[in-house]
């Protein structure tokens, strides 16, 4: 079974969609366009990684596009290339109008662990025009990327646009720097290296043709290696850490063909060659797909490989993730049972074991509940190799991408999904956490290992399921992984966890909410996308509980703790809430809190109405329909906000909402364009409007004249029809 990651609608009208609006608006937009397609770009990266098809290193969405700037091998495009085109836009608006944010941006894209931001961040560098070509290449070897093969087409572009305007003194640590490919520890290792410096230096002397130095470099490792020949595109290599080629030098087919012993031989014999020898990688994916054709080929390949004692990682992970692919029977699953008995080697591939475990509870046949005991056993094991690797802990960004990525992540996936199945097995039977499982999650809570560190963002993600099966045990074991008063660190990282993908219920709300308070204040210093989900989860909170969200005052707390920007982003949050509503439930929200938290906020409750917040509110009107009058004498109680940019007034035009409130609408207009600039960006939409109320005969002389003399004042010219 394979996966893949789609963007809902025709990429022909979204990409209509952002050259024709978006683009020319980016100086107002750009803010918002930012978290918006960053977020996707992100959730689509992370909801592939949970399904064990990318990595920090590589992903299909970024493998599949060439390059980052319009390029003659992308032209077959879809949904994502209009995300990706948005993305590479913005970054460029940027680098081009404000780059100290755009260096911030870069800084932030960088760090994600997303392959494709890492991309658009070193494309970001190539066009940067303040940064000089030496800074650019200086940049370039800081970050450590010149032989980076994700980034690879992106890098070689830096190059390009740098290298040929450097100084001397700048060019020279290019040039040493490749002389120094880094070991990969690999036993292809040093035809690998020649290659890629053979590679590098081709391409430094087509980019500057009249460097001496490259020119020299490049004559030595011709003479050294005559069998290598220049790539049609230097700059493009689809070699990634998962091993993926643009051209495997034997098919899946071929590979069939070929009795198991034969071709373990073949392989084990490819393990001297270099990449583009063709060595070992370029077969493992032919291998991969053939494995997922064909368990009993595969598994008598297996056994070659166990009989002899090989045990190449490359070569097992690559057999297990064809099996991951394709799913395991009870039979299957009882050979390779058997064979973690007989050759306890193969437990050192964990995080590829863990994916074929995860993959088993997640695509369930009910013929493995009686082998469910013995998958469990074996994801024992495997957390006992993964507790004892030795890792160090690195700070992250996005601690959930992390976890998909880890052994400890997967196996701690693993156990909340089988005791899902567990629990299904029992019906609405409640009977709380099975007692070795309590072992088990004791285990990921208390150990100090990188792999209970990724185990706990995972447990934290599930903090709503399972509490559903065992409150107590949640409540003291759990949600004080939230508690930054408990341990910083730890509450970082659930957090992290918790905000992705954690599923609001109502039960153990009031157990949260304090720490939601918390988590206000300590994570205004995070990355933008988990404010976002904390924003969202506020939001969600007060508009779906059942308790009204300002008694006791947690929302008030929060909101004075998220400042300024946090507010916006929760009014942001809430509108789009606000959209997905039926009418009725709007109004019964406004009963029930959100007209008194508009007049406290009008008198400076929890903090004063900023105008960037006013707007965002100003756009819960058009979702308030059925009290759409209550919610104009809230906005003409509140200072008016300088509407620019924006899409409000389109808004209020699709809706219709002066048709059917005309007096309430053009008071609401009296009072907007009373602070409107001149000249005025959105005549054509007021103008429609006027129309609007115009036609409904519900206007006094009065109210026309007023309306008519702000539209003189801010330019905009209108007819009574």
């Amino acid at each position: 079974m394979s996966f893949e990651v789609t963007v809902q609608g025709e990429h022909h009208r979204l990409e209509r969609a952002w050259t024709r609006f978006f683009k020319p608006n980016l100086g107002a937009l750009v803010a918002e366009l930012e978290t918006i397609v960053v977020g996707q770009l992100k959730e689509a990266h992370l909801l592939l990684r949970s399904v064990g098809t990318a990595d920090d290193k590589w992903d299909p969405v970024s493998f599949r596009r060439s390059a980052i700037e319009p390029h003659e091998q992308d032209d077959a495009r879809g949904g994502q290339d209009v995300l990706i085109d948005a993305a590479r836009d913005l970054l460029e608006w940027l680098v081009q109008n404000n780059p100290e944010r755009a260096q911030g941006v870069i800084e932030e894209w960088a760090s994600s662990g997303v392959p494709l931001l890492k991309r658009l961040v070193v494309h970001g560098v190539a066009v940067s025009p303040y940064l000089s070509p030496e800074e650019k290449l200086d940049w370039l070897l800081a970050k450590g990327w010149l032989f980076a093969y994700d980034l690879k087409h992106e890098v070689f572009q830096v190059i390009k646009v740098a290298y040929p305007q450097a100084g001397e003194s700048n060019r020279l640590p290019i040039l040493q720097a490749a002389e120094r490919y880094p070991a990969t520890g690999e036993e292809d290792d040093h035809k690998t290296r020649a290659y890629e410096m053979y590679n590098l230096l081709c391409w430094l002397t087509r980019v500057a043709p009249d460097c001496a130095l490259a020119a020299r470099k490049f004559r030595v490792v011709q003479d050294r290696c005559p069998e290598f020949e220049p790539r049609s595109y230097p700059d493009l290599d689809a070699w990634t850490e998962t091993s993926v080629s643009p051209e495997s030098p034997v098919t899946a087919d071929q590979l069939l063909s070929r009795a198991p012993r034969e071709a373990a031989e073949h392989l084990l014999a490819r393990r001297a060659g270099g990449r583009r020898g063709p060595g070992l990688n370029d077969f493992l994916p032919a291998t991969w797909e053939a494995a997922a054709r064909s368990f009993d080929w595969s598994w008598r390949l297996a056994l070659e490989f166990a009989a002899r004692g090989e045990w190449n990682p490359d070569i097992w992970e690559a057999i297990f993730g064809g099996w991951a692919q394709s799913g395991l029977n009870t039979a299957q699953w009882e050979r390779l049972l058997k064979l973690s008995k007989n050759h306890p080697e193969v437990l050192q591939f964990t995080r590829a074991l863990a994916e074929l475990l995860l993959k088993a509870v997640k695509n369930w046949e009910e013929g493995l509940r009686p082998f469910l005991s013995s998958l469990e056993a074996l994801a024992d094991q495997l957390w006992k190799v993964a507790e004892t690797t030795s890792e160090m802990i690195r700070a992250s960004g996005d601690w959930l991408l992390s976890a998909f990525s880890h052994a400890g992540g997967r196996l701690a996936e693993f156990w909340v999904y089988a005791l899902y199945r567990r629990q299904a097995g029992k019906g609405k039977e409640r009977v709380g956490l099975p007692g070795p499982y309590k072992e088990r999650l004791a285990r990921i809570i208390s150990c100090t290992s990188a792999a209970a560190v990724m185990g706990r963002v995972i447990l934290a993600n599930q903090l709503h399921f399972l509490f559903t099966l065992d409150r107590g045990w949640t409540r003291e074991n759990v949600i004080p992984l939230l508690d930054w008063a408990a341990d910083r660190e730890h509450a970082e990282q659930a957090w992290h966890g918790y905000l992705w993908y954690g599923r609001l219920s109502e039960p153990p709300l009031p157990d949260l909410l304090p720490l939601y308070e918390q988590a206000c204040c300590e994570l205004q210093r995070g990355p933008d996308e988990i404010r976002r989900h904390l924003h969202e989860h506020l939001a969600a909170i007060a508009v779906y509980g059942i308790a009204d969200p300002l008694q006791g005052g947690w929302l008030n707390k929060c909101l004075l703790a998220l400042g300024e920007l946090g507010r916006v982003g929760w009014a942001q949050a809430v509108w789009r809430e606000l959209a997905s509503m039926p009418e009725e439930g709007t109004a019964l929200l406004w009963d029930k809190w959100m007209a008194r938290y508009w007049v406290n906020r009008i008198n400076g409750i929890p903090a004063p109405l900023t105008p960037e917040e006013m707007k965002v509110m100003l756009d819960w009107s058009v979702h308030l329909r059925a009290v759409f009058p209550q919610v104009v004498d809230m906005i003409v109680s509140s200072p008016a906000p300088k509407l620019e940019r924006g899409s409000f007034y389109f808004r209020l035009v699709d809706e219709g909402l002066a048709t059917k409130y005309p007096k309430d609408t053009a008071r609401l207009m009296i009072h907007l364009l009373s602070e409107a600039p001149s000249p005025f960006p959105h005549c054509h939409e007021v103008q429609k409007i006027y129309q609007q109320l115009i036609q409904t005969g519900g206007l006094a002389v009065e109210e026309r004249l007023q309306l008519r003399e702000q539209f003189l004042r801010v330019g905009c010219w209108v007819e009574d029809g």
